[in-house]
């Protein structure tokens, strides 16, 4: 039987959230200030790098500094040159404009107007959002540059989605199992997002995922399986839910650093120690499908 802690490991934990917080309202009136010290500037460097992007070529800069080794050392040796410059020939201009401006601004430019077909009234079996094939076009484009990092912020993209959406994505799995190898991190998301968040409709009508791949059908049935009861029980935490978790379980870090872990806030949430007072196991509603079949 575990003991509460005592007053002063309490008091302990207490401060350190406390020294949490200052830090958090530190860093949002420095993101809030029109300056900024010069020494925390992005290093852009003084080389650009010319790209002729698709089947017909689409000229696009960017400059050698923002690239991570991995992914520079790839384009300077894999793809196709003509004259010296390096062709994409494969690769979608649009996709790569959006990495392009993740470089510079550290954010996912997925969202476009004219995604969503109909205006969501929450009663549709399905429903259509190109944002989600695009966010899985992009995760396989970061994985062919060898940009590791810009293949992670892609997923936490797909799960800030997911989360303010309520919806998840139910017609992607032929495409992403004809795009990826066995052991990706996009596979891993797309069975985790149908056991977790549609705890098993996905794989039912209207939705496309009922006729998936057979890896993907068996991983989700044999996931769910295992998880049992558990996908409905809404005091079990979701896989991806935490940020630790989003790192340990999706992320790859062969060449970036480890996401940081999450410190809970005793002063929010009371003593860890006393039962609950609600419900013994309130239940999880299943997230909404959002793409038509």
């Amino acid at each position: 039987m575990l003991s509460p802690p005592s007053t002063g490991k309490k008091r302990k934990r207490i401060d350190e959230v406390e020294v949490l917080k200052k830090k958090v309202i530190d860093l949002e009136a420095a993101l809030a200030r029109c300056r900024a010290p010069l020494a925390d500037a992005p290093k852009l460097g003084q080389q650009i790098l010319f790209l002729f992007v698709g089947p017909e070529p689409q000229f696009i800069t960017l400059h050698t500094n923002t690239l991570a080794l991995p992914t520079a050392h790839w384009l300077y040796n894999v793809p196709a040159r003509l004259n010296g410059l390096i062709h994409l020939v494969d690769q979608d201009p649009e996709l790569v404009a959006i990495w392009r401006l993740y470089l510079y601004t550290g954010k996912i430019w997925s969202q476009w107007d004219g995604d969503i077909d109909d205006i969501d009234d929450g009663k549709q079996t399905v429903h259509e959002d190109r944002e989600w094939h695009r966010l899985m076009l992009l995760h396989v484009l970061a994985k062919s540059l060898s940009d590791e990092a810009f293949a992670n912020k892609v997923l936490d993209s797909i799960f800030e989605k997911v989360e303010l959406s309520d919806r998840f994505p139910t017609d992607l799995a032929a495409e992403v199992w004809e795009y990826t190898t066995w052991g990706n991190n996009l596979r891993k998301v797309i069975v985790d997002l149908h056991v977790w968040k549609g705890q098993g409709s996905g794989l039912r009508e209207p939705h496309a995922d009922r006729n998936g791949p057979a890896d993907f059908l068996n991983r989700v049935r044999t996931s769910l399986t295992a998880a049992g009861g558990k996908v409905k029980d809404a005091a079990v935490t979701l896989p991806c839910a935490t940020a630790s978790n989003r790192c340990a379980k999706y992320h790859r870090h062969h060449y970036t650093d480890y996401c940081g872990i999450e410190v809970m806030d005793l002063t929010e949430a009371g003593n860890m120690y006393e039962p609950s007072t609600g419900p013994a196991t309130p239940t999880r509603v299943p997230a909404r499908a959002y793409p038509t079949p």
